[in-house]
């Protein structure tokens, strides 16, 4: 995380392990936009989100969630309708308020049309203009509560996998033994970015095997943004824990959507990992 059936299933799952890790739109930089074109919803589905969440919505299996059958769930209360454009994909996306609009319209009908409400009022621009880089801090939080007001009977068995895994460290950041065994499941929001495979291939982010130590902006075949080229770093724990606080005030002007765990027993659980990624 270096530069950045339509069925009756319940909110078990995909859905409450983490709904919309990276944000429902991958933020993925596209010279057609720079450009000024406007691609239908479709194609920028394609575009931004195909990479992460797979064009039939399917996500991949504890990374990625489900999108089929989960995602409009939320639109049965305000709070989710609201949830959805503020996770930090789509607060934080590159395409423009129409065509978030159009895109999480998209994703609601053609992957949950099951549970979207008879009432469903379509996103609209000036709505997705409203939360443009008001991305929530805390989207597992905040997903935590609303899966709580939509399911109470199943919200504390269905979260309770995740705040096992992801809470177990209790140390701070900047201390601790590397990691022995798998990613934890703090690792999942960079995941969808970043290969951690020893072939050093990087995906929609530079591939985080061997990171510690390494100088930022580095990692063979990736193309990183200018800020994070001349950032002058060594990734140590330290500077790692500083970044995954903040992405954009440790290195202003990088490409990374992530806007921070602010949880230093997470950053610590992440950090770990990668130091062990040798």
């Amino acid at each position: 995380m270096v530069d950045s059936s339509r069925s009756s299933r319940t909110l078990r799952g995909p859905l409450a392990a983490s709904v919309l890790i990276g944000g429902v739109l991958c933020a993925v930089s596209d010279a057609s936009h720079a450009a000024g074109e406007h691609y239908d919803a479709a194609m920028n589905y394609r575009l931004h989100c195909e990479g992460c969440h797979q064009q039939d919505g399917s996500g991949q299996p504890g990374y990625i969630p489900d999108l089929r059958g989960n995602v409009s769930r939320f639109l049965a209360i305000p709070e989710g309708r609201v949830y959805l454009a503020r996770v930090p994909g789509t607060a934080q996306s590159l395409l423009s308020d129409t065509e978030r609009a159009e895109v999480l319209n998209y994703i609601v009908r053609s992957f949950d049309r099951d549970h979207l409400p008879v009432d469903f009022t379509p996103y609209h621009a000036e709505e997705l203009a409203k939360w443009r880089y008001d991305a929530l801090s805390q989207p597992s939080v905040v997903r935590a509560s609303l899966v709580a007001q939509l399911e109470p009977s199943r919200s504390s068995s269905a979260d309770a996998p995740a705040k096992a895994t992801g809470t177990s460290a209790t140390s701070p950041a900047t201390s601790g033994p590397p990691a022995a065994s798998g990613p934890p499941a703090s690792f999942a929001i960079c995941a969808a970015c970043h290969p951690v495979t020893s072939d050093g291939a990087p995906g929609i982010g530079p591939n985080l095997h061997g990171v510690v130590g390494r100088h930022a902006g580095t990692a063979a075949g990736f193309s990183y943004s200018p800020a994070m080229k001349d950032a002058k770093i060594t990734w140590s724990r330290e500077t790692l824990d500083e970044y995954l606080t903040s992405p954009g005030a440790k290195v202003p002007g990088n490409y990374m959507m992530f806007v921070g765990e602010p949880d230093p027993q997470q950053r610590k659980a992440i950090i770990d990992y990668l130091e062990s990624l040798r």
